[in-house]
């Protein structure tokens, strides 16, 4: 095989390498994102956990505060603590729960979440060892076109 050939080879063997690293840039962004996305999701599980056992604490009766309407709006008014809350099941359903219950259904949540981090950490890891695998692969192919 003669230089030339031998070089555009290299050249192709780089370009695809080059594609292949991109591409890997590309998905551990969007586990990063998947990452951050869960992390506001678990820490308003925390802080939703945090406000039942609060109102397990107040026992039964009413309390005055602010009620987020969502979108940072807020709102006076009287929360009556009962015997039930509702949850919502996904698909707009809600049923109505014990607070204990909706705790209960929170803590199996959190724990789902947890485990979606340190999934999408886990892969990130895989890529960024594949990262450094390509780089040293790119590296040594530029060197042989020098």
């Amino acid at each position: 095989m003669n230089k030339a050939t031998n070089a555009d080879k290299i050249q192709r063997d780089l370009q695809i390498k080059l594609q292949q690293l991109i591409e890997l840039q590309s998905v551990a962004s969007t586990y990063q994102q998947i990452i951050e996305a869960n992390t506001l999701v678990l820490s308003e599980i925390i802080r939703t956990k945090q406000a039942l056992k609060d109102m397990i604490k107040l026992g039964e009766g009413k309390i005055s505060g602010l009620v987020n309407l969502g979108g940072g709006v807020f709102v006076e008014g009287e929360i009556v603590i009962g015997g039930k809350i509702l949850v919502d099941v996904g698909a707009g359903i809600a049923i109505p729960v014990s607070i204990e219950e909706a705790i209960e259904k929170l803590s199996f949540k959190e724990k789902q979440v947890k485990e979606s981090i340190e999934n999408a950490k886990q892969i990130i890891m895989q890529i960024q060892r594949t990262i450094s695998q390509l780089q040293n692969e790119i590296n040594k192919l530029r060197d042989q076109l020098k």
